[in-house]
Protein backbone atom coordinates (compact mmCIF):
# COMPACT_ATOMS: atom_id res chain seq x y z
CA UNK A 1 0.00 0.00 0.00
CA UNK A 2 1.33 3.77 -0.71
CA UNK A 3 0.21 6.58 0.43
CA UNK A 4 -0.47 9.49 -2.01
CA UNK A 5 0.46 13.14 -1.47
CA UNK A 6 -2.67 15.00 -2.93
CA UNK A 7 -0.80 17.65 -3.43
CA UNK A 8 -2.61 18.82 -0.61
CA UNK A 9 -5.69 19.82 -2.10
CA UNK A 10 -8.61 17.14 -2.62
CA UNK A 11 -10.67 19.22 -5.54
CA UNK A 12 -14.00 17.95 -6.85
CA UNK A 13 -12.65 17.13 -10.40
CA UNK A 14 -10.31 14.72 -9.08
CA UNK A 15 -12.43 12.83 -6.87
CA UNK A 16 -15.09 12.16 -9.28
CA UNK A 17 -12.09 11.18 -11.78
CA UNK A 18 -10.91 8.32 -8.79
CA UNK A 19 -14.78 7.75 -8.47
CA UNK A 20 -15.23 6.91 -12.22
CA UNK A 21 -12.16 4.95 -12.48
CA UNK A 22 -13.04 2.73 -9.23
CA UNK A 23 -16.27 2.13 -10.96
CA UNK A 24 -14.70 0.72 -14.08
CA UNK A 25 -12.05 -0.96 -12.51
CA UNK A 26 -14.96 -2.90 -10.36
CA UNK A 27 -16.81 -3.65 -13.10
CA UNK A 28 -14.39 -4.86 -15.83
CA UNK A 29 -12.76 -6.94 -12.85
CA UNK A 30 -16.03 -8.42 -10.92
CA UNK A 31 -16.61 -12.32 -11.10
CA UNK A 32 -19.78 -11.88 -9.25
CA UNK A 33 -22.93 -9.28 -10.63
CA UNK A 34 -22.16 -6.15 -9.59
CA UNK A 35 -25.74 -3.50 -10.02
CA UNK A 36 -24.03 -0.45 -12.07
CA UNK A 37 -26.82 1.81 -10.83
CA UNK A 38 -26.01 0.82 -7.27
CA UNK A 39 -22.62 0.88 -7.54
CA UNK A 40 -22.81 4.28 -9.41
CA UNK A 41 -24.78 5.46 -6.47
CA UNK A 42 -23.47 4.50 -3.51
CA UNK A 43 -19.57 5.82 -5.06
CA UNK A 44 -21.26 8.76 -5.70
CA UNK A 45 -22.70 9.13 -2.05
CA UNK A 46 -18.95 8.66 -1.16
CA UNK A 47 -17.84 10.74 -3.44
CA UNK A 48 -19.80 13.58 -2.06
CA UNK A 49 -19.07 12.91 1.18
CA UNK A 50 -15.20 12.93 0.36
CA UNK A 51 -16.06 16.81 -1.20
CA UNK A 52 -18.02 18.06 1.64
CA UNK A 53 -15.14 17.45 3.71
CA UNK A 54 -12.14 18.07 2.46
CA UNK A 55 -12.98 20.01 -1.05
CA UNK A 56 -12.12 23.66 -0.58
CA UNK A 57 -9.34 25.69 -0.66
CA UNK A 58 -9.83 26.68 3.19
CA UNK A 59 -9.38 23.44 4.01
CA UNK A 60 -5.72 22.47 2.12
CA UNK A 61 -4.10 22.62 5.84
CA UNK A 62 -6.31 20.18 7.17
CA UNK A 63 -5.78 17.93 3.77
CA UNK A 64 -2.31 18.42 4.78
CA UNK A 65 -2.29 17.17 8.27
CA UNK A 66 -4.80 14.27 7.25
CA UNK A 67 -2.69 12.72 4.66
CA UNK A 68 -0.11 12.85 7.18
CA UNK A 69 -1.84 11.26 9.91
CA UNK A 70 -3.36 8.22 6.67
CA UNK A 71 0.52 7.65 6.19
CA UNK A 72 0.45 5.94 9.11
CA UNK A 73 -3.05 5.08 10.04
CA UNK A 74 -3.33 3.02 7.34
CA UNK A 75 -0.67 0.41 8.27
CA UNK A 76 -2.57 -0.16 10.81
CA UNK A 77 -4.45 -3.26 10.75
CA UNK A 78 -7.26 -3.42 13.32
CA UNK A 79 -9.84 -0.72 14.69
CA UNK A 80 -8.12 -0.85 18.32
CA UNK A 81 -4.63 0.15 16.85
CA UNK A 82 -6.32 3.21 14.86
CA UNK A 83 -7.73 4.51 17.89
CA UNK A 84 -4.92 4.05 20.09
CA UNK A 85 -3.45 6.25 17.21
CA UNK A 86 -5.88 8.23 16.42
CA UNK A 87 -7.31 9.92 19.70
CA UNK A 88 -3.82 11.58 21.03
CA UNK A 89 -3.54 13.01 17.61
CA UNK A 90 -7.04 14.57 18.09
CA UNK A 91 -6.52 16.04 21.10
CA UNK A 92 -2.76 17.62 20.26
CA UNK A 93 -4.10 18.85 17.15
CA UNK A 94 -7.53 20.07 18.22
CA UNK A 95 -7.48 23.69 18.11
CA UNK A 96 -5.01 23.97 15.52
CA UNK A 97 -5.17 21.62 12.47
CA UNK A 98 -8.17 20.28 13.73
CA UNK A 99 -11.05 22.77 14.44
CA UNK A 100 -11.56 22.99 18.39
CA UNK A 101 -15.28 22.07 17.90
CA UNK A 102 -14.71 18.52 16.37
CA UNK A 103 -15.08 15.53 18.38
CA UNK A 104 -12.90 12.53 18.26
CA UNK A 105 -15.31 10.44 16.68
CA UNK A 106 -15.90 12.94 13.55
CA UNK A 107 -12.46 13.07 13.29
CA UNK A 108 -11.87 9.44 13.12
CA UNK A 109 -14.57 8.62 10.68
CA UNK A 110 -13.00 11.28 8.36
CA UNK A 111 -9.43 9.42 8.45
CA UNK A 112 -11.07 6.56 8.10
CA UNK A 113 -12.93 7.97 4.90
CA UNK A 114 -9.44 9.22 3.41
CA UNK A 115 -7.80 6.14 4.47
CA UNK A 116 -10.73 4.32 2.25
CA UNK A 117 -10.29 6.82 -0.66
CA UNK A 118 -6.79 5.99 -0.80
CA UNK A 119 -7.08 2.26 -0.49
CA UNK A 120 -9.47 2.27 -3.44
CA UNK A 121 -7.19 4.18 -5.45
CA UNK A 122 -4.25 1.03 -4.40
CA UNK A 123 -7.11 -0.97 -5.71
CA UNK A 124 -7.47 0.63 -9.28
CA UNK A 125 -3.67 0.70 -9.61
CA UNK A 126 -3.62 -3.46 -9.08
CA UNK A 127 -1.32 -2.33 -5.78
CA UNK A 128 -3.80 -3.65 -2.88
CA UNK A 129 -2.11 -6.75 -1.04
CA UNK A 130 -4.20 -9.04 1.30
CA UNK A 131 -4.12 -6.58 3.99
CA UNK A 132 -5.34 -3.82 2.08
CA UNK A 133 -8.15 -5.67 0.92
CA UNK A 134 -9.24 -6.50 4.80
CA UNK A 135 -8.45 -3.50 5.68
CA UNK A 136 -11.16 -2.01 2.75
CA UNK A 137 -13.53 -4.72 3.68
CA UNK A 138 -13.40 -3.14 7.82
CA UNK A 139 -13.85 0.09 7.18
CA UNK A 140 -16.71 -0.59 4.59
CA UNK A 141 -18.34 -2.76 7.22
CA UNK A 142 -17.93 -0.59 9.20
CA UNK A 143 -19.82 2.12 7.90
CA UNK A 144 -22.22 0.35 6.01
CA UNK A 145 -21.14 2.55 2.71
CA UNK A 146 -20.54 0.24 -0.31
CA UNK A 147 -22.21 -2.87 -0.62
CA UNK A 148 -21.34 -3.03 -4.28
CA UNK A 149 -17.87 -2.70 -3.76
CA UNK A 150 -18.31 -5.20 -0.69
CA UNK A 151 -19.60 -7.75 -2.98
CA UNK A 152 -16.86 -7.27 -5.27
CA UNK A 153 -13.72 -7.45 -2.56
CA UNK A 154 -15.52 -10.60 -0.71
CA UNK A 155 -15.51 -12.25 -4.71
CA UNK A 156 -12.19 -10.74 -5.06
CA UNK A 157 -10.69 -12.05 -1.38
CA UNK A 158 -12.17 -16.11 -2.17
CA UNK A 159 -14.65 -15.35 0.35
CA UNK A 160 -18.86 -16.37 0.44
CA UNK A 161 -20.42 -13.63 -1.46
CA UNK A 162 -22.87 -11.91 0.74
CA UNK A 163 -25.48 -9.55 -0.90
CA UNK A 164 -26.86 -8.14 2.04
CA UNK A 165 -24.90 -7.70 5.05
CA UNK A 166 -25.95 -6.14 8.81
CA UNK A 167 -23.61 -6.02 11.48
Amino acid sequence: MRIRKMNNKLDRQSIFEIKQSVSEFILNNANVKIDEHLLTTELTVFADKLIEIFAGDDKLEYVEFMTNCVIDGIKLTNEADLLEYVVPIWASARGQQIPRDKLVDEFYYELEMLILFNLLMDMIDNNLDATGVAKLRAIIRRYSNLPEVWKFLCAASGDEVIDAYTF
